[in-house]
């Protein structure tokens, strides 16, 4: 048996030196003069000389406390003794005096009395400051609510909300239009949206463009295009018309156009048969089959193996070959094996279908569908609704599309057979993706080149920081300690094992028991995961936490300033590692350009893994890239093509191989699917890890998750096969606390700083401030606005926390059991700017709904500024995504 064994890259593995990493980009919908126009800059200079004057008062009031207190002891005429002290509780109270009190204040020496009257001038000073204050509030209220009438115009917003938020848009029309001011909780939300638009760049939003990204041999850094030809590309939510095509599939009217095979999870164990349920079940099931069964199965196999899979009638002959021709025992069998699902039927419509109602309509248009008059012309009226909800302009009218559309959906389903189970939770049956049909950048390769080697060198760090290595190096060591150092194992016998193991209440006879590896899954940097670490029998999960600690040592910043790295520092420590960690040799960098003396620099947002994922959804959006496939020197990398119910699966192949999965309907060759119940977990290999082998290839293969779902809600057989022998899926979840040790018992203490972290021209990690829920200022009842306002700047300056930052709320209930930190509602980081009444109400409403439970606000540094980006004409918000991949190693 061939092995492949995985090289490590020392020194570390450079860019590709033959063409450039793919780079795309994603532009905010809205300029970010919109936002600007609607925050008050009169309003932020005002909150800035109101705290400075509070900040020079408070120092000039203590002294001078501590000067009366000297000088009240001091006096003669202790009958003045009560109306001084009184004077100076007043001083400390930051009030004015009662008149006794300032007639008693002549008895003081001069000095004290001309340092008491330059007090009471800066008293009257701030009184007058806080009242012109409250006065501007008010006018800038109304000036900011009028700018935010205006963003509701712009029509990009107009159609974003049109497809987001239509309530919301239909709420707001008569005030565009001159009526009446909506209620504050609309205008909060519309406030919310227009950050969105302008501030940040959400990928799956139509408030956000996306496109390719040209490199250039010269030219400036970044030329963005924020006009170049825009469509919107309407998707049809693939859990809804998956569930009718299923129905479908068992209406006789397909009798003839069903495709059957063998489910690809389908092991033979003597005279058993195991396999997988469809997705979204994944339970593994098995049955006995007798000899007859298993001939039928096996000749059914050969003659699809060259095409894959065939038709009925075809399936009934070669089982009637098995069953003395007897074709009435033939397709009972084959309804059996159907309705078990050891055999599948499915419409040859692919997953990975860019039009996959239009070609189920196309595969509907045969006599035996069209005579049905429940089904035929609901389908027609579906593709007639999804045409008239794009081409809506009103909300109103895409309500009523919307509706019809899922009413469609619902009828044609049950028409068909398919039970209240077999159809999807309601949602929003549509969604729309903006994109660039042309080039909506252009960037000069010689001014990135510098933070693409950053980058680099970042990758090579994230070998250690990936969170599902704990997880990976525990299945290796359970595997071992389960079937032996050299067995073996099918992977499916495993995933089996495994998942029953975790569900059973029996004394696991090791103590790397499943329910122990489950809390690895998405691991953080918690002291109690640590802990949970160093007590696990296997030398490799001991050594992380000394690893890790050693690591951030080297990274975090000592002080307050911010920590800037070189690269040779990282590849040194990197050097230092053990054999067994290993950078992804593939990774795709979200992140945000920008220029800082006169250099660009590169701010990471998000790293996932690459070998195409996040490019290949956009270059399926895009119309696809034409590009031809690399096959890998090493291992086979095979991708999970299975759309799952989303559409957001829906792409360009990235890779050559796919793995085979239930329910699986592809447009590869049958000899580029990798069947899952073909592949075995090799323990004994010449690899530290298990790796995972096709024995009918005689190749190792390593999975790559190459979609845009979450890697958590695979189906729990490919979940499995990710976390523990994929390409890390996402080596890096988000650039927020990732490089720091957080202990839980102390988590919700205080209020404490993070510096940014810098690899050369690369922020790895923006300076953040984390902070109790219950510590962050709220507005007291009856406290007026504007007082709340003061009082919340002067909290964020007292904790040296920008006016202007994003923030997100972290629930850290359970993070004394497990390793993961829980995200509420509100995971996805908001946009705040003191000098925007509106967001900061929107601060308020999440304060309040997270009441009195244990909840971190993270408030993270706006880098870049919005306001401030570069590449256009117009100060724009944008993303871009850059795919770095180290240079391919012979097997």
């Amino acid at each position: 048996m061939n092995s492949t064994v995985y090289p490590y890259c020392r020194p570390p593995a450079p860019v590709r030196a033959d063409t450039a990493p793919p780079l795309f980009v994603r532009i905010a919908g809205l300029p970010a003069t919109v936002i600007e126009q609607v925050r008050s800059p009169d309003l932020a200079q005002r909150i800035e000389e109101v705290l400075d004057h509070e900040a020079r008062f408070a120092s000039a009031s203590a002294d001078l406390v501590n000067e009366l207190y000297t000088a009240i002891g001091s006096l003669p005429d202790r009958s003045l003794r009560p109306h001084l002290v009184g004077l100076r509780r007043a001083v400390h109270g930051m009030r004015r005096p009662a008149a006794k009190e300032i007639a008693a204040a002549a008895a003081l020496p001069r000095p004290l009395a001309e340092h008491l009257a330059h007090w009471t001038t800066a008293l009257e000073r701030r009184s007058a400051l806080r009242n012109t204050f409250h006065i501007v509030f008010a006018d800038e209220l109304a000036r900011s609510r009028d700018a935010l009438r205006r963003a509701a115009t712009h029509p990009h917003l107009r159609h974003g909300l049109l497809a987001t938020s239509p309530e919301l848009l239909e709420r707001l029309e008569p005030w565009v239009e001159g009526g009446k001011t909506p209620p504050e909780k609309a205008l909060m939300s519309l406030a919310r949206y227009v950050a969105r638009a302008a501030a940040k760049t959400s990928p799956l939003s139509s408030l956000t463009f996306s496109g390719a990204a040209e490199w250039t041999e010269s030219g400036p850094a970044i030329v963005l295009v924020p006009t170049a030809p825009t469509a919107f590309r309407v998707e049809l939510h693939r859990s809804r018309i998956a569930a009718v095509s299923r129905a479908l599939a068992r209406h006789p009217g397909f009798a003839d156009t069903v495709r059957i095979r063998v489910n690809p999870s389908s092991r033979q164990d003597g005279d058993t048969l195991g396999f997988l349920a469809p997705p979204p079940d994944g339970t593994l099931r098995t049955v006995v089959q007798p000899p007859v069964v298993r001939a039928c199965l096996d000749a059914l196999r050969t003659a699809t193996r060259e095409t894959g899979d065939c038709g009925r009638s075809e399936v009934l002959d070669t089982f009637g070959h098995a069953l003395g021709r007897n074709r009435h025992r033939a397709a009972e069998l084959l309804d059996w094996l159907t309705n078990i699902g050891a055999v599948e039927a499915r419409l040859p419509i692919a997953d990975q279908s860019s039009d996959f109602l239009g070609e189920l309509i196309k595969l509907a248009n045969n006599p035996g569908i069209r005579g049905d008059t429940k089904i035929w012309p609901t389908l027609e009226g579906l593709q007639k609704d999804i045409e008239s909800w794009t081409k809506a302009t009103d909300p109103q009218s895409r309500y009523l599309h919307a509706q019809s559309v899922e009413d469609a959906l619902s009828r044609t389903a049950e028409a068909c057979g398919a039970g209240p189970e077999e159809l999807p939770l309601s949602g929003r049956p549509l969604f729309e993706t903006g994109v660039y049909t042309e080039p909506a950048a252009a960037c000069s390769r010689p001014r990135w080149n510098g933070v693409a080697q950053d980058l680099d060198t970042f990758r090579l760090l994230l070998g250690l920081f990936d969170p599902a290595l704990p997880f990976r190096l525990g299945l290796a060591a359970y595997a071992r300690h389960r079937y032996g150092e050299h067995a073996k194992v099918p992977f499916l016998k495993l995933y089996g094992d495994y998942y029953t193991e975790l569900g059973s209440a029996d004394e696991h006879p090791f103590l790397l028991r499943p329910s122990l590896l489950e809390q690895l899954r998405a691991f953080r940097p918690l002291t109690s995961a640590f802990e949970l670490l160093e007590r696990l029998p296997c030398p490799r999960l001991q050594a992380l936490p000394a690893l890790r600690r050693e690591a951030s040592a080297l990274i975090n910043p000592t002080g307050p300033e911010p920590r800037k790295i070189s690269r040779s520092e990282i590849e040194s420590l990197v050097a230092s590692w053990p054999d067994f960690l290993r950078p992804p040799r593939s990774v795709a960098f979200y992140g945000q350009a920008s220029v800082i003396e006169d250099r660009l620099h590169f701010t990471v947002n998000q790293a996932n893994g690459g070998y195409g994922r996040g490019r290949s959804r956009l270059t399926g959006l895009l119309g696809g890239s034409q590009q031809t496939i690399t096959p890998s020197e090493g291992p086979i990398r095979a991708e999970i093509e299975n759309v799952l119910g989303t559409s957001l699966n829906v792409r360009e192949a990235a890779t050559e191989y796919a793995i085979d999965y239930p329910s699986l309907v592809s447009r590869r060759r049958p000899d580029r699917l990798v069947p899952l119940g073909e592949l075995v977990l090799d323990i004994g290999s010449a690899n530290d890890y298990p790796v995972l082998y096709w024995p009918r290839a005689h190749r190792t293969i390593e999975p790559v998750h190459t979609a845009s779902m979450s890697e958590m809600l695979l189906p729990p057989p490919l979940h499995l096969l990710m976390d523990g022998f994929g390409a890390p899926a996402t080596p890096l979840h988000s650039t927020w606390r990732w490089t720091r040790e957080i202990d839980t018992s102390t988590v919700l203490r205080g209020t404490w700083h993070m510096p940014r972290i810098d690899i050369g021209d690369v922020t790895i990690q923006r300076a953040y401030w984390n902070t109790p829920c219950n510590e962050v200022p709220r507005p007291c009842p009856g406290e007026p606005p504007s007082e709340y306002l003061l009082r919340l700047s002067g909290w964020l300056r007292e904790h040296g926390i920008p006016p202007r930052t994003f923030v997100r709320l972290l629930d850290v209930s359970d993070t004394s059991t497990t390793s993961r930190l829980q995200l509420t509602k509100s995971r996805k980081p908001f946009y705040l700017d003191t000098a925007n009444w509106f967001l900061v109400r929107t601060l308020v409403r999440e304060l309040e709904r997270a009441n009195d439970s244990p909840v971190l606000v993270c408030f993270q540094e706006s880098l870049p500024d919005p306001a401030e980006t570069i590449g256009a004409r117009e100060p724009v918000a944008s993303e871009f995504l850059i795919e770095i991949t180290a240079k391919e190693e012979a097997a």
